[in-house]
């Protein structure tokens, strides 16, 4: 967990989760950023201060990643990984890709199309796994096989695509912010500006996570690319919007431009039929009015979310647990602590039917890989590991535990905040 300093003196505590399962999703990476001073992870139990939760959304489409298609199987091996894959037994499927891998390089060439489609599924099953610096040596490998294409290869942006999040990641900021020129260069001279603007967007997304002034400009230049090349209705237009909110909400010194920014991409979401991101607009402008105590504003809001998420995600979804969560603490500090209870123990219940329904999951994927095949075993890798524990809905689960046990101290009932807040600690004791 990383713990920056903001310049109004904020403590930030964010968490990064990559998601590559869906390229035909235009919204892929989601990135929570939780700004607080009383939040557990910053261990500070004492402090009664808000916890606020925000979630950036990046921009990703078709363009910045590479879709198989069926004529990419050209061989019985690559059937025979993709078989592995999907159930989750990854050292199978990386065993097998590297087989490929030496076979088309020797038989076919190190450039040729089908030795770099092997090296991209390379670089996929290294994020999957989440060995970042293996899939960085891929995808410079890629790069390196098509230089003299880079400009006209489909799949150079994606490879580039990669490579940036690998170094974002990995946390070094400077390479992250070199390949997004790279790709930024190349979609212009393609004059793709779908590319450009969303590309741009997430630089200004990675440079509001550590709350830098630099992003402002970012997303104003985002905002006039955007008008000056692309179509009203794209769904470019609503990310950039509610990013740029997300950004002013987190650094709390221009509230109004902050609401007006929220409102426009609500509005967008909303003409454009687009749920995915209207949830997650929702979620932040209620969490916004709660942080600016407009408590009457913000029910609605939430409670528009909340049916919102159900429709997207159904109803017993975590980010239904999280946008409960928001109307617990807003109860709780209204005073009407039956309802704050009500809110904080149906996330609870949530929180902890998704945990048990993941572990379900791993089960019975272990179980089907035992029994089909006695020459590979399951061995998820820290990237799987990180998945399944979700730690996302783990930090949340013990915010919600903690506040309630504060609640309940509150309201003199000791041994149940004493068992909360034990909860909280153990939830929240693996390594990071």
């Amino acid at each position: 967990m990383n713990i920056l300093r903001s310049n109004n003196h904020r403590f930030i505590n964010f968490i990064k989760f990559y998601n590559n399962n869906n390229i035909n999703n235009n919204i892929t990476n989601n990135i929570k950023l939780f700004s607080s001073k009383s939040s557990l992870n910053s261990n500070n139990f004492n402090n009664n201060s808000y916890n606020r939760n925000i979630s950036y959304k990046s921009f990703q489409s078709i363009k910045t990643d590479y879709k198989f298609s069926n004529e990419d199987e050209v061989f019985q091996e690559i059937k025979d990984y993709k078989n592995y894959e999907e159930k989750g037994n990854y050292s199978a499927a990386k065993s097998i890709l590297n087989r490929s891998l030496q076979m088309v390089e020797s038989t076919l060439g190190r450039k040729h199309d089908i030795t770099i489609n092997v090296l991209f599924r390379m670089v996929n099953l290294e994020l999957i796994i989440g060995d970042l610096s293996s899939a960085e040596k891929y995808c410079n490998q890629i790069l390196n096989r098509i230089q003299d294409q880079l400009y006209t290869s489909p799949i150079s942006i994606p490879t580039l695509n990669y490579l940036m999040i690998c170094h974002q990641y990995q946390g070094d900021k400077e390479k992250c912010f070199k390949v997004i020129d790279q790709i930024i260069d190349i979609a212009k001279k393609n004059n793709d500006y779908e590319v450009v603007v969303s590309t741009l967007l997430n630089k200004a997304i990675v440079l509001s996570l550590d709350c830098d002034d630099e992003a402002d400009s970012v997303y104003n230049e985002c905002i006039k690319l955007s008008k000056e090349n692309l179509d009203e209705s794209n769904k470019l237009n609503e990310s950039i919007l509610s990013n740029y909110a997300c950004y002013l909400h987190s650094k709390g010194d221009n509230d109004i431009l902050a609401e007006e920014l929220y409102l426009k991409s609500k509005e967008l979401a909303e003409k454009n039929n687009n749920d995915i991101e209207l949830v997650n607009i929702l979620a932040n402008y209620g969490e916004f009015l709660y942080d600016s105590d407009q408590f009457d504003k913000a029910v609605p809001v939430l409670e528009n979310a909340i049916q919102k998420s159900e429709m997207v995600y159904g109803r017993n979804n975590s980010k239904v647990g999280c946008v409960l969560y928001v109307l617990g603490k807003l109860y709780r500090d209204k005073g009407s602590h039956s309802w704050a209870e009500g809110f904080f123990n149906k996330c609870i219940t949530i929180f902890e039917d998704h945990k048990n329904n993941i572990k379900r999951r791993e089960n019975e994927r272990e179980l089907i890989n035992k029994n089909e095949s006695s020459n590979y075993h399951y061995q998820p890798g820290k990237r799987e590991r990180e998945l399944r524990n979700n730690k996302e809905v783990d930090i949340e689960f013990g915010n919600v535990l903690w506040d309630y046990a504060q609640m309940m101290r509150e309201k003199g009932r000791l041994k149940e905040a004493e068992n909360l807040e034990e909860r909280a600690r153990k939830l929240n004791s693996f390594e990071e």
